[in-house]
C-alpha cells in the first residue's frame, strides 16, 4: 500500500504542508484513507487528524486500548444514517 501525502522535494527545497500527517516505517497506525481516483495510492482524510498512532495496545491520542477505539469506530458506523 502506498499512502501519499502533500508535500516532497525538489532538489534543495522541501516544502512543509501544515497538518500533513507523517508516517515512520514499521510503525503502528489506525488511519482513516481515500483512495486518490487518478492514482494507485491512498490520501489521509483529514490530514493529520485522519492518523492515529498505535503504542502497547493503545491509541495514543484517544487515550484508549486498540479495542475500545475499534468499538467506538464501529459504533459510529453503525449509527449512520444512509
Amino acid at each position: 500500500m502506498f499512502v501519499a501525502f502533500p508535500g516532497g522535494t525538489v532538489g534543495d527545497i522541501v516544502p512543509n504542508v501544515e497538518n500533513s500527517p507523517a508516517y515512520q516505517e514499521n510503525e503502528h497506525v489506525i488511519a482513516f484513507l481515500k483512495l486518490v481516483s487518478n492514482r494507485p495510492n491512498f490520501l489521509t482524510v483529514g490530514f493529520s487528524q485522519g492518523k492515529f498512532l498505535v503504542s502497547d495496545d493503545m491509541v495514543i491520542r484517544e487515550n484508549q486500548t486498540y479495542e475500545q477505539f475499534l468499538e467506538r469506530i464501529q459504533n459510529a458506523i453503525n449509527n449512520l444514517i444512509y
